[in-house]
């Protein structure tokens, strides 16, 4: 199963309970520190050992997690690392702070866009495409930025389901389906 899969139901529970006591911006907190602690290699290997049981590993992730965060994780925090500790999910933990992040900006009513381009963007070269995009969206513009070299010039903009592809590949795609109608 694929771990945006896994991930779904488990934001949806966090998502329902930070609305109900105002905490998205603490849980979001939490869950970049546990992304960051599950991304080191012998934690994730200490996560999947079975010399140690469950209790072994609850104790262990609150700990680390207490330490990185450096302050103690609230009740509810810590049955949520236990859930995935007795569930074998903390290797979803990434998955679950990303999505959670992409659900949390979109109840705050500001939009993600993930802007693929062949080249690094400058901090103006941003700040204009926000611009661009805001249009007459109302909240913040946030640009999650990745470099693909294979696509050589142009952009990708991606929000939810939405794409925009104005890269060279796609256009030489375009010119060359034209063609082959004309022929």
């Amino acid at each position: 199963m694929e771990l945006s899969s896994i991930a779904k139901p488990y934001v949806n529970a966090i998502l329902a309970s930070a609305s109900n006591d105002n905490s998205t911006q603490n849980w979001l907190i939490l869950l970049k520190v546990c992304a960051d602690v599950m991304s080191n290699e012998a934690i994730f290997e200490l996560t999947r050992s079975p010399k140690l049981g469950n209790n072994g590993k609850k104790k262990a992730m609150i700990s680390l997690i207490n330490s990185a965060l450096g302050q103690n994780m609230n009740q509810n925090q810590e049955r949520f690392i236990g859930l995935l500790v007795d569930n074998a999910r903390l290797e979803a933990l990434p998955a679950i702070c990303q999505l959670f992040e992409k659900n949390s900006a979109k109840n705050s009513h500001s939009k993600t866009f993930t802007i693929q381009t062949a080249f690094a963007l400058s901090q103006s070269e941003e700040q204009s495409l926000k611009e661009k995009l805001k249009g007459n969206a109302q909240g913040e513009i946030i640009l999650e930025s990745e470099v693909d070299a294979s696509l050589m010039s142009g952009v990708i903009i991606t929000e939810e389901d939405k794409v925009i592809d104005n890269t060279l590949k796609a256009k030489l795609n375009k010119l060359g389906f034209a063609l082959q109608a004309n022929t």
